[in-house]
Order: C-alpha cells, then sequence, then structure tokens
C-alpha cells in the first residue's frame, strides 16, 4: 500500500513540474474592426508584433494615419516589432500621402512611389527596391472611427545582398 501511495506521489509531482509547452503563434485573422492586430510571414516565419515584459521604448505596435510632422502631409506609419525572439524583427509599411479605401499600391521604394515597406532583422535593414517589390492594398480606411485596415507582401534585399520575403501580411489598426 505506502508503494502504491509513494508511485502515485511521484507521479503527480512529475506532472506538475512538467512545462506546458506555449501555443505556436498565428496569424491573426484578416479583420476590419479595429483590432489593434499585425502580422505576417517572414521568410514562412510567423511575425507577430511582441514586446518582452518590462522592456522600455516604443509599443509592439505603432499605427498613425493623418498627418506626419515629416511630411507636413496626410501619411501612414505603421511600425510593428517583436523584441521577445531571437532575432529581433520588425515591419515598417509608410506612405509619402494620403490613402484611399479599395486601393491597391505597389510597394517599392522610389521618388515617384507613395508606398514603402522595409524589413527589420537583427542588424540588416531590407529595403524594396528595383526590380524586387510587393503591395499594399487597404480594405478599410474609416476616418471617423480611425480604423486602419489591409493586406501586404513584398520582397526586400539587404545592404549586404541578402534576400527576404515577406508574405500573407495583414493589419488592423486604430489610429
Amino acid at each position: 500500500m505506502k508503494k502504491q501511495l509513494l508511485i502515485l506521489c511521484l507521479s503527480v509531482l512529475i506532472t506538475c513540474a512538467c512545462k506546458k509547452s506555449s501555443t505556436p503563434d498565428v496569424l491573426p485573422d484578416a479583420s476590419q474592426v479595429g483590432a489593434n492586430t499585425f502580422g505576417a510571414l517572414i521568410d514562412g516565419k510567423v511575425f507577430i508584433p511582441k514586446k518582452k515584459s518590462g522592456s522600455t521604448g516604443a509599443e509592439a505596435l505603432s499605427p498613425v494615419y493623418g498627418v506626419l510632422p515629416y511630411l507636413q502631409s496626410v501619411g501612414l506609419l505603421i511600425n510593428a516589432s517583436n523584441n521577445v525572439t531571437d532575432p529581433y524583427m520588425g515591419i515598417e509599411l509608410s506612405s509619402t500621402g494620403p490613402l484611399q479605401q479599395g486601393q491597391t499600391y505597389s510597394l517599392q521604394q522610389s521618388s515617384t512611389n507613395i508606398a514603402n515597406a522595409v524589413c527589420f532583422l537583427q542588424a540588416d535593414d531590407y529595403e524594396v527596391t528595383s526590380p524586387l517589390t510587393g503591395q499594399l492594398t487597404i480594405t478599410k480606411l474609416d476616418p471617423v472611427n480611425r480604423i486602419i485596415s489591409g493586406t501586404f507582401f513584398f520582397d526586400a534585399i539587404s545592404r549586404t545582398g541578402s534576400k527576404v520575403s515577406v508574405t500573407d501580411g495583414r493589419f488592423d489598426c486604430n489610429f
């Protein structure tokens, strides 16, 4: 009897001591309700904004649509970062002019293009430069309720020539 009780107690202790595995990150649903979500696949790996507990600095998701001081005109600036993962990852979507609901914009760094994207992986910045390209589609722009939602994808290259592919991007933000 004592032996059975000892085995039962050990089994309970071992079971309690085991860490539960954390659920894997999944992309947020594409929505248009101002859910403050953002996600994409970076080279096939899920990217969602996260900030280490207790860390200082910018928020993991920082959306702005309106008059941008450095432009002195209406534009979009969404910074999404994850400093929980190693390496650090981030995506920035921007426009140098007003956007319209239902429109698709080419993502490419140029003097004539309105929209651009950059991917940050550790110490490298990956920019969308010719011949690489991508697209940003604004699925909802509601200035009254301050909601901007959309989808995006792009290929980008670093100064050292390495490439990154960002696919299945989506965001649904209050600004």
